[in-house]
């Protein structure tokens, strides 16, 4: 399928929300208001087919590296205006209220879009036994307007919102999916998971050598949070805290990680079997790398744990060196934490084959693995990360049988981009560490220390304008109270500048800082920002003050691809070719049901997007699963790609010029003068036998003039529009002829 469009393209400080799944605590207004209606609007969901769905998971098994499943999601579409009811209170606040049941369900958890809560609004959850979820509010909000849950015991679960009366109409979220677990998980009427009896707590006299590692482990709910795998959280070279997360490849295959919820500390207090917390959540993560062979996957937790959490994070060694002993610690079939020791030395192998990706225990001493625990850290005697687990056969029923973990060495720097290996996101300074201990960064270590710990902009791909504003995330190491520090950047050469920041963070708090413009040249650029002075007195840990990053920068006109993925981004591929049919920019690894913007920097000329997929479905996706989308974008101008159902491939074709875009079949056929002009406009037309529509927007995109041409040549009063300017579009349906005009 190939496509013709014309495109026209014209030549602070604050402090950071949490994004994740922590609430605010509370209480329902309803628990305590006795004159409210007492019926809830209830929707009652599809009975679940459960032994359908059991016969299904009989096919699966932590051998073929697929992770547990506990739940089923189903698709919804329930609102604020099409599903609950609205109860305004006599000072005209009102609450919002719906019930959802599947009968049958262990537990219910939701995933939500068009996710957003303004000040004041809260959103709570409670089932029939009064357990709440929440308060949620604009602390929740993300830019990516997702939101997930994690799972509350019962078949029927009650929302309700409460809107102040100054903030009523701006809450919005619509109810996308809700999860129906037919596997009764979190110790709801049974012995607390359903991993085999020869599993050891975590907390019995085994593991008393292992408490700091324990914490960085953590259950993940993945694929729609219908799925159970494990993970831990690491430590990189610079030690500054960032939540990176280690799991297993096959856990991030086809799933949308922004709603994953991270569950940590969800252990018995002691050696007796006894339920454990479920509410240390954190919502959401980007994917920082992955790859097949090691079946490795890094991510990046959207929030970092709260410090209530007390997590740890981990050491590693990537030294291909077996190690004569090890453990893992993991949550089998979606268990309380567990922990299992090898007291053999572990086996280098490959796991599909001939080659050394692999470490192999070839029989656990103590304890087991289990569908569950895919992505679990094993540790060498240590107390580093040697390997994540992949798949085995190892069970309490077969005692002799073995286990894969993908190696941490062989994840480390056999990728041969950033997105294939550990490396640049665990040593991204490049200091040739190879072993790093793990930390607690619960216990300040300094009084003193405030940390530079990212560059969020510029990034590493093209910039297109002779101005950035460079943007970067600060957080305070230090026990005092960080309430101003100075902050210094250079490009290239230049000399330093200065600006200073002012704020209020707590040991571990965060802050977004954006600096002022700083002007750039075309080419390569440098630029190192680094901290100094906080509160007005010296920084006693000088190892985390300084950043930089390099950049190229290219003056020519943006082009922004926008993409929304479906849940096979795996069969999904793109690149930009010029004229020539040289290939300018190709896509990154894709993440299911994830919308990106990339910029293309590109000089005037005729460019083609190729969009391919290799099923044939485009981005249509399946089972229930929204479609994907694409367009290319300049200034809220679109060209639609009319549909992500494609087929095999799809090609869009424009031309970008600094004055517009010319179509060359319109090219000698329409013409518009004067420009610059003040009163009329007219628009010569030749050689057209279809109907053309002048329609004119402002440079946000509005519309401000729609109209039929029905004469050679067309006359335009623009004496009422304000000086500036526009853009005109003429078009028959199909292709399309745009100009820029400037109003005097």
């Amino acid at each position: 399928m190939i496509r013709t469009f014309l495109f026209f393209i014209a030549g602070i400080i604050f402090t950071v929300q949490a994004y994740c799944q922590i609430s605010s605590g509370g209480q329902p207004i309803t628990f305590n208001k006795k004159d409210l209606p007492k019926e809830i609007p209830v929707v009652e969901l599809n009975k679940i087919n459960v032994e359908a769905l059991l016969k299904e998971d009989a096919s699966d098994s932590k051998a073929e590296g697929i992770p547990y499943r506990f739940g089923i999601d189903i698709s919804t579409g329930y609102n604020l205006t099409n599903s609950g009811s609205w109860y305004v209170l006599s000072n005209g606040d009102r609450i919002w209220r719906l019930s959802i049941k599947s009968e049958g369900a262990f537990s219910l958890n939701f995933i939500m879009k068009n996710f957003y809560l303004p000040a004041g609004a809260q959103l709570f959850l409670f089932n029939k036994a009064g357990r709440v979820l929440g308060a949620f509010t604009k602390l929740n909000n993300t830019p990516e307007r997702e939101f997930s849950t994690s799972p509350l015991s019962g078949d029927k679960v009650t929302f309700e919102l409460f809107e102040p009366q100054n903030v009523i109409g701006q809450s919005s979220f619509e109810i996308s999916y809700v999860i129906h677990a037919y596997r009764n998980l979190f110790g709801i009427a049974k012995d607390y998971g359903e991993s085999g009896s020869c599993n050891i707590n975590v907390n019995c006299p085994q593991g008393a050598h292992w408490q700091n590692e324990k914490r960085a482990v953590a259950m993940i709910l993945t694929s729609n949070n219908t799925r159970i795998c494990s993970g831990a959280l690491i430590n990189n070279v610079r030690q500054d805290g960032t939540p990176y997360f280690l799991t297993a490849n096959h856990c991030v295959s086809g799933s949308n990680s922004n709603t994953w919820i991270f569950m940590f500390n969800y252990e018995s207090p002691g050696c007796t079997i006894v339920n454990g917390p479920t509410n240390q959540t954190v919502q959401g993560s980007v994917l920082r790398a992955k790859d097949t062979p090691s079946d490795f996957a890094l991510l990046e937790l959207t929030t970092a744990p709260p410090a209530a959490y007390n997590v740890f994070f981990s050491g590693w060694n990537a030294v291909d060196i077996p190690s004569d002993s090890s453990v893992c610690i993991n949550h089998p079939s979606g268990d309380i934490k567990k922990i299992t020791f090898d007291f053999d030395t572990t086996v280098s192998y490959g796991y599909s084959g001939p080659g050394n990706d692999h470490w192999r225990i070839t029989s656990w001493n103590a304890g087991t693995t289990e569908a569950g625990s895919s992505g679990s850290p094993l540790f060498n005697k240590s107390h580093k990360i040697i390997g994540q687990l992949h798949g085995g056969l190892a069970s309490c029923t077969n005692t002799t049988g073995y286990d894969a973990f993908g190696k941490f060495a062989y994840s480390w720097n056999t990728g041969t981009t950033p997105d294939k290996r550990l490396k640049d996101w665990l040593d991204p300074d490049n200091t040739g560490a190879l072993s790093l201990t793990g930390i607690d960064f619960n216990t300040p270590l300094y009084s003193s220390d405030a940390a530079l710990v990212k560059i969020d902009t510029p990034t590493t791909s093209d910039i297109c304008l002779l101005g950035i504003f460079p943007k970067i995330t600060i957080r305070n190491y230090g026990s005092n109270i960080l309430t101003s520090l100075t902050i210094n950047y250079q490009l290239n050469s230049a000399p330093v500048q200065t600006t200073s920041w002012t704020g209020n963070l707590n040991y571990l708090g965060f802050s977004d800082i954006t600096l002022p413009n700083i002007q750039v040249s075309n080419g390569p650029q440098t630029l190192k920002i680094f901290v100094t002075n906080p509160d007005g007195i010296a920084d006693q840990n000088n190892s985390n003050d300084t950043l930089s990053i390099n950049f190229n920068v290219i003056i020519a006109n943006p082009v922004s691809l926008n993409l929304t993925t479906d849940n096979k981004p795996e069969e999904t591929s793109w690149k930009l070719l010029d004229s020539t049919g040289s290939i300018l920019y190709l896509n990154t690894p894709l993440t299911a049901q994830t919308s990106t913007t990339d910029i293309f920097c590109l000089s005037n000329g005729c460019y083609d997007f190729v969009i391919l997929d290799s099923s044939g479905d485009g981005l249509a996706g399946g089972m229930g699963a929204p479609p994907g989308t694409y367009a290319i974008t300049f200034l809220g101008d679109t060209l639609d790609s009319g549909g992500g159902n494609f087929g095999f491939s799809d090609t869009l074709h424009f031309c970008v010029n600094s004055a517009g875009v010319i179509n060359p079949e319109y090219e000698n056929n329409i013409s518009i003068y004067p420009n610059p002009a003040s009163d009329f406009i007219n628009i010569v037309i030749n050689n057209f036998t279809k109907n053309l529509f002048f329609e004119l927007y402002t440079v946000n995109g509005q519309l401000i003039k729609h109209l039929e041409l029905t004469k050679v040549q067309n006359i335009i009063n623009v004496s009422t529009l304000k000086q500036g300017i526009y853009f005109i579009k003429v078009t028959d349906g199909n292709k399309q002829w745009r100009k820029r005009i400037v109003i005097i």
